[in-house]
């Protein structure tokens, strides 16, 4: 009698991991015929996964460095004047076994030498951030600003430094977008949401998002005093 009960459970185990094996490939799959189609009807370039020279690019930033099985897919690369923006699907995975969790994330890339910003990572703060802070763990608040304080947790390396840089323009942009993380190196900036993955049809959305936040920033760049190109590298390798 166990041995039967033993078999069935066996049986039904590996009947639902087919189940969401084939439900997850036809997401997957849909998922990319969505983003190629949208791609191809802004006049935009596709490509169904990254390069090895592509994943260097983003190699840096903080959040390309989380879990394991890290996967970059369904990228999409479009120019604005001089700029160059892309677009991708980032898939990574934390644990193993029955505390393996599968983590999607929608990213905006954005390049330019007009980024002569300090290195930061900000993102919506949540209840575990309000209970850090009460322990002493970093997040730069603003006296002047306390709905963006409330808002978001906001790291980095050099505190005065970015104190002076987040003026009133950058404060008060982000405070409009709550959804929004936004992790910045010398020269380039990530931008995604906290929250699922957008749809294949909010991508201009992002692509949007992503442009206003990266001229925001640039504009302040070049009216605040910069550290030289080596300060940042510094602060890059200590990031």
């Amino acid at each position: 009698m166990f041995d039967q009960i033993l078999i069935g459970v066996m049986v039904l185990a590996a009947a639902m991991f087919a189940f969401f094996l084939i439900l997850g490939t036809r997401r997957d799959k849909k998922r990319k015929e969505d983003v190629q189609n949208l791609a191809e009807g802004m006049g935009l370039v596709y490509h169904p996964k990254a390069d090895d020279n592509f994943q260097n690019r983003v190699a840096a930033f903080k959040l390309f460095n989380k879990g394991h099985s890290q996967q970059i897919l369904n990228v999409v690369v479009g120019e604005v004047a001089d700029l160059e923006i892309v677009i991708f699907d980032y898939h990574y995975s934390i644990g193993s076994g029955k505390q393996k969790q599968h983590h999607r994330r929608t990213i905006a890339l954005i390049e330019s030498a007009e980024l002569v910003i300090p290195a930061f990572t900000l993102r919506p703060e949540n209840v575990f951030d309000k209970l850090g802070s009460i322990i002493g763990l970093q997040d730069i608040d603003f006296d002047s600003h306390p709905l963006f304080s409330k808002m978001f947790l906001l790291k980095c390396n050099d505190e005065p430094q970015i104190r002076e840089f987040f003026d009133d323009s950058i404060l008060t942009l982000m405070q409009r977008k709550p959804k929004i993380c936004v992790e910045a190196l010398y020269g380039k900036m990530i931008v995604y949401y906290g929250s699922k993955p957008p749809q294949a049809d909010q991508l201009k959305s992002l692509f949007a998002e992503a442009l206003e936040i990266h001229g925001v920033f640039a504009d302040r760049a070049q009216a605040a005093p910069c550290p030289s190109h080596q300060d940042f590298k510094n602060e890059e390798n200590q990031t």
